[in-house]
C-alpha cells in the first residue's frame, strides 16, 4: 500500500487543476519559474557625435563599409553640446554620405555598429528613410547651420484605394530648400504609378500628384511627409 501524502478538498483539487491548466498555456520559462534566456531584441539608440576623422562614403553597403572615430557629445545644463571625452568608432555603409573631420553628426546603433544618419543639423524622418546631406553647412535655418539639399532613401510606398492603388517606387530622392515655404521639398509626381485592383496599369488614366516635404516641427524635430493626391478610376 502506498504511503498517504495528504488529502485535498474538492475546492483545493479544482484550484490545483486550474493552476496546472494556466501553466500549460504559458511559455516554458514561465511554466518552470525560470528566466527566458533567449537574447533580447536590439534597441536602436540615437546619439550626437563630432567626427574626429573624415568620413568617406562606402564603396558597397554590404562589403565596402568605411570606419571612422568620433567624439560623443552631450547636452549641458544650458542646452549646448559639449565633448563628453568618450571616443567611439563609427561604421559608414552609405555609398553617398561623406563628411569632413569636425562635422557634427547624428548616429544610430544598428546591428552592433554606430552608423551615421545625417549631419549639418537636420536628420531623422518619420517614414522609415535615411536622410543624407549633400552640401554640408551651406545655409542657416533657425540659427543652425544645415544643408540646402538632402538625399532621402525611400522604400516603395503604396496607397490602396477602392479601384486600385497609387505607388511611389523605391528610389533616392533629392529635396531642395524652399526659403519661401521654410522646408525642403521635392515633387515626385513623375515617378508615381497607378494600378487597377486587377493589377493592370492605370497610370495613364489617373490624375495624381505627390510631394515629399522635409521640415522641422514645433518641437524642433525633423520629419518627412509624403502627400499623395489622386483617385484611381474604375477599370
Amino acid at each position: 500500500m502506498a504511503d498517504e501524502i495528504g488529502t485535498y478538498t474538492p475546492a483545493q483539487s479544482r484550484a490545483l487543476w486550474q493552476d496546472l491548466q494556466t501553466r500549460q498555456a504559458l511559455k516554458p520559462s514561465l511554466q518552470n519559474n525560470t528566466r527566458d534566456r533567449r537574447p533580447l531584441p536590439q534597441v536602436s539608440v540615437l546619439i550626437t557625435g563630432q567626427a574626429i576623422d573624415a568620413i568617406t562614403a562606402a564603396t558597397d553597403a554590404l562589403t565596402g563599409e568605411t570606419t571612422f572615430t568620433f567624439s560623443l557629445l552631450r547636452n549641458t545644463a544650458a542646452g549646448d553640446l559639449e565633448d563628453s571625452g568618450l571616443v567611439l568608432t563609427g561604421t559608414n555603409r552609405d555609398t553617398v554620405f561623406a563628411a569632413d573631420a569636425g562635422t557634427v553628426i547624428v548616429l544610430g546603433r544598428v546591428d552592433g555598429e554606430w552608423r551615421p544618419l545625417g549631419a549639418g543639423g537636420a536628420g531623422a524622418a518619420d517614414c522609415c528613410c535615411a536622410c543624407t546631406c549633400i552640401d554640408n553647412g551651406d545655409i542657416e535655418v533657425d540659427g543652425l547651420e544645415t544643408s540646402s539639399r538632402w538625399a532621402v532613401q525611400l522604400n516603395t510606398v503604396t496607397e490602396v484605394q477602392a479601384n486600385g492603388s497609387l505607388v511611389l517606387p523605391a528610389a533616392d530622392h533629392y529635396l531642395d530648400w524652399d526659403s519661401g515655404a521654410g522646408y525642403w521639398i521635392k515633387t515626385v509626381t513623375p515617378e508615381m504609378t497607378a494600378a487597377y485592383t486587377s493589377g493592370n496599369d492605370a497610370t495613364g488614366a489617373t490624375t495624381m500628384t505627390g510631394t515629399l516635404i522635409l521640415r522641422k516641427d514645433d518641437g524642433g524635430y525633423t520629419t518627412l511627409k509624403l502627400a499623395f493626391t489622386g483617385t484611381v478610376p474604375a477599370e
